[in-house]
């Protein structure tokens, strides 16, 4: 049956080829090489290729990577292997080093930039954007003097591309401006781009230097006030010792004056009780100073306990309410529920609310309102303290907590100070906000307590 078939197959197949030879009236030779290639074309249009590349362990412990082209037919099942593999080794592993440099340069947390010889951008990576506020469209093709600072002489950029020419690199630190006009420090570090043998361009690496920057100014800051604590605990004690003496000798003749016996001028006598009276509203003055400078230079070491942050503030100000009745104002408290544990010295801590609340009085002579209150945010607690004041300048508000600052007419400038001290000692920050003739609100924020302080 099945031989049958096939000589049926045959002659029909033979009688077509036979009808469009002779139709087409080529010369055999011809006419049999398109036919070949007409039969080919069908065989190879029922079927696709693709490659497939297989990676060999060798006995060194490298790898080997072949290519082999698969043949599929319609369905995409693999029904053979076309030639024997290639060996693409090198242009796999020179593969595999683009992809991982590329994905380093787009997800690097620095600011990083491509550019040809003449300066100009042609590639930059997220950070960059980040930090600048460039996107990509606006930086490349443009000259990296879009990032030029006031801060970079032209002196400046000549002896830099002269260390690049002469050194090959450059490393330093510049000042550059950002999209909006903010300058930001950075450290930069450029070096050329070789390919062949041959120079093609630069890259450049940008680091934000702000946060170091900051780091090192508290540093210096810090350092400045621990001299001016020693020098501060030094004059404290000089000029305590004289006070006591004063003041003991002013209890002394007061009550000499009381056993000077009757038909001596009354009037002289009343002027001598004025003028002692006097004498020891100053000393009690210097004495409260030369107690402010002791508490700041000596700030003891904080022991941290799990407190009620609403109970320690309410009960501080039941302490004040007489105090503020009679300077006509009014204390205004606002806990907050739900408050994270909080780790900290109670006792600092009233002392920094205290000088805080004391401050709006001064600020109020003639009386109003003062809210107290906490609030959360994120793992923080946040306790603010706000006035209805004169309030203060944007000058005056950044220096508010500066050692021995003050806008008082007798006050020692050391208040806040302290307040930023205790604050900074339990990990917090501070800060003010101030509006002219509306008042002035101050804020605490104190981080969460740990795990460890929580179960002590």
């Amino acid at each position: 049956m099945w031989v049958a078939a096939w000589v049926v197959l045959l002659v029909c197949f033979a009688w077509v080829e036979r009808v469009i030879r002779v139709s087409t009236r080529l010369p055999l030779p011809i006419y049999y090489f398109y036919l070949a290639g007409g039969v080919l074309a069908a065989v190879a249009a029922s079927f696709v290729t693709a490659a497939i590349i297989f990676r060999v362990e060798k006995s060194d412990l490298t790898s080997l990577y072949l290519e082999k082209a698969s043949i599929k037919d319609k369905s995409v099942h693999s029904v053979g292997v076309l030639a024997k593999g290639a060996d693409i080794t090198e242009k796999r592993i020179l593969h595999e080093k683009l992809t991982l440099f590329a994905s380093a340069f787009e997800h690097s947390t620095d600011a990083m930039l491509i550019t040809d010889l003449g300066g100009k951008m042609v590639e930059i990576n997220p950070a960059f954007t980040q930090l600048f506020g460039y996107a990509r469209t606006e930086a490349v093709g443009n000259s990296t003097r879009i990032l030029r600072s006031r801060y970079s002489s032209d002196d400046f950029y000549r002896q830099m591309w002269q260390s690049i020419t002469t050194k090959g690199e450059w490393k330093g630190e510049i000042i550059n401006r950002a999209k909006d006009g903010s300058e930001i420090p950075i450290w930069l570090s450029i070096t050329p781009i070789v390919d062949d043998g041959k120079k093609v361009g630069y890259m450049g690496i940008e680091i934000d230097m702000r946060e170091k920057k900051e780091l090192e100014r508290r540093a210096l800051e810090a350092e400045r006030l621990a001299a001016v604590g020693r020098m501060s605990s030094q004059v404290a004690h000089e000029v305590r010792n004289p006070l006591s003496s004063i003041s003991l000798n002013v209890e002394l003749l007061r009550g000499e004056l009381e056993t000077i016996q009757d038909g001596k001028d009354p009037g002289k006598i009343s002027e001598a009780h004025v003028l002692l009276k006097a004498i020891e509203r100053e000393v009690d003055r210097l004495s409260e100073l030369a107690g402010d400078y002791l508490k700041f230079s000596r700030l003891p070491q904080h022991k941290k306990e799990v407190t009620n942050l609403n109970d320690l503030i309410a009960t501080l100000l039941g302490f004040l309410r007489e105090e503020s009745r009679q300077h006509h104002i009014e204390i205004v408290f606002q806990p907050c529920e739900n408050l994270p544990s909080l780790a900290m010295d109670m006792k600092q801590m009233e002392q920094a609310i205290l000088n805080l609340v004391k401050n709006a009085f001064d600020a109020m002579p003639s009386g109003g309102k003062i809210e107290v209150g906490v609030k959360k945010e994120d793992k923080s607690a946040v306790i603010f303290v706000r006035d209805e004041g004169i309030g203060m300048d944007e000058e005056t508000c950044k220096k508010a907590f500066d050692p021995f600052f003050t806008t008082k007419e007798k006050g020692s400038g050391l208040g806040l100070s302290l307040v930023r001290q205790v604050v900074a000692e339990h990990g917090g920050s501070v800060w003010c906000e101030s509006v002219r003739e509306k008042g002035t609100t101050f804020f605490l924020r104190i981080p969460s307590a740990s795990r460890e302080e929580v179960s002590k």
